[in-house]
């Protein structure tokens, strides 16, 4: 706003949200290891998904969006999105929304779409913590858009709550 004001000499005003927000944010849920956070987003991810909800968990890192994949298919479950960047036809705004839909993708996933809930609201799980609040504000950002009811919690290592470390597209300072 103020470099808006002092280099270009514009006048910046707030532009209100088309619709409410209806995001519900739960609380956090803060693991001692990587094993205790994968299950207890496995668990999460089954509570919503038999409720009929769509579901989509951002990782920061596509080795561990492999491991959660393994420990929902080694459950039976023979359909999940994956969303790793490499396939541009498979896009999140086209079947992340549909009802009981499992995704999983790293923060990129969505980023710049409307993923339309159809008939359920959106779960999102964001699977770590940043003390970088855009980056935190975008994963939570997929949830609840356009009006639509949807729900978000974090399920992150305790350690990097305490001690976060800025995160940046990706890269970690």
């Amino acid at each position: 706003k103020h470099i808006y004001k002092k280099e270009y000499h514009l006048k910046t005003i707030k532009i209100p949200r088309n619709e409410a927000n209806r995001a519900v944010e739960l609380p956090m849920i803060l693991c001692d290891s990587i094993e205790e956070r994968n299950k207890r987003i496995v668990l999460e991810l089954i509570q919503f998904h038999e409720q009929g909800n769509p579901v989509l968990v951002i990782f920061q890192d596509l080795k561990e969006i492999e491991s959660v994949a393994k420990m929902i298919y080694n459950l039976g479950f023979k359909y999940i999105n994956i969303f790793d960047g490499k396939d541009d036809i498979v896009r999140p705004d086209r079947i992340a929304g549909i009802n009981g839909a499992i995704s999983l993708g790293t923060n990129y996933c969505g980023r710049g779409t409307n993923i339309l809930a159809y008939d359920k609201p959106l779960h999102v799980i964001i699977s770590f913590y940043s003390s970088n609040s855009r980056v935190m504000n975008q994963a939570k950002g997929r949830t609840a858009r356009q009006g639509q009811k949807g729900t978000v919690r974090i399920i992150c290592i305790k350690e990097q709550f305490l001690y976060p470390k800025i995160v940046y597209d990706d890269k970690v300072k």
